[in-house]
């Protein structure tokens, strides 16, 4: 401590900086006579126009009609696919041979004949 109170004896407690009389009460006013002129941006705004109003409805339905085109491709994909044809068919062969068995009054043994026949 004895460094501080010899510091303390040199420099004293009185504030060595001061401000001229009035200097707060004139700042901004003298500071905003020294900034240059600043132009003032002119904004030019855009008119909306039909297709500006109509851009989201429009985007929406194109999507809508994406999807449903997906979704068509995807189905007759499906439709086309071997093995759901040969399962239709033998389901058809089935429910044909089914119906003539009773139409015809056939026995079994008669059918087995008429089967190993046709081939």
């Amino acid at each position: 401590m004895k460094e501080e109170d010899i510091l303390m004896q040199k420099v004293g407690k009185h504030n060595p900086f001061t401000v001229p009389e009035g200097y707060f009460e004139n700042l901004t006013n003298q500071v905003m006579r020294e900034l240059p002129e600043k132009p003032v941006a002119e904004y030019k705004t855009k008119p909306v126009t039909l297709w500006d109003k109509a851009k989201p409805s429009v985007y929406l339905a194109a999507m809508f009609v994406g999807a449903a085109i997906i979704i068509k491709v995807l189905g007759y994909m499906h439709d086309n696919d071997p093995a759901v044809i040969q399962a239709e068919n033998d389901e058809y062969e089935t429910e044909m041979v089914q119906n003539m068995v009773e139409s015809m009054q056939m026995d079994d043994y008669s059918l087995y004949l008429y089967l190993s026949n046709a081939e």
